[in-house]
């Protein structure tokens, strides 16, 4: 397998690190009062945008490679890059291995 295919994927969980533990010392330091001076994106708040973002590029930039290493880079282009995040994550796995992640509706209906 190749080390550079998760480049992209281990960036962006590096800035998630990052920004989580930015956020953590500011709530540390601050609370969860917001300092007049401090600019959005040095607060708690834009640290914490910060980690949804970039989680959710992560999980989108790991699923995306899994498909195009597991079925090719040209049918994941043609059929996956344009899937919303939650199919991907639904999808792919069952193209892949056959066995699907089950969804909220099926977790609800198997009770």
């Amino acid at each position: 397998m190749n080390d550079v295919s998760y480049v992209p994927y281990l960036s962006h969980l590096r800035i998630v690190v990052d920004a989580h533990e930015k956020m953590l010392q500011y709530v540390a330091e601050h609370g969860q009062a917001l300092v007049a001076d401090h600019s959005f994106e040095k607060t708690a708040q834009g640290h914490a945008t910060v980690v949804v973002v970039f989680c959710a590029t992560a999980l989108e930039c790991y699923i995306y490679g899994y498909a195009s290493r597991s079925l090719g880079e040209s049918y994941a282009q043609r059929h996956i890059e344009k899937l919303d995040l939650l199919s991907k994550w639904i999808l792919v796995p069952k193209l892949v291995t056959g066995k699907a992640i089950r969804s909220r509706s099926e977790e609800h209906t198997a009770e």
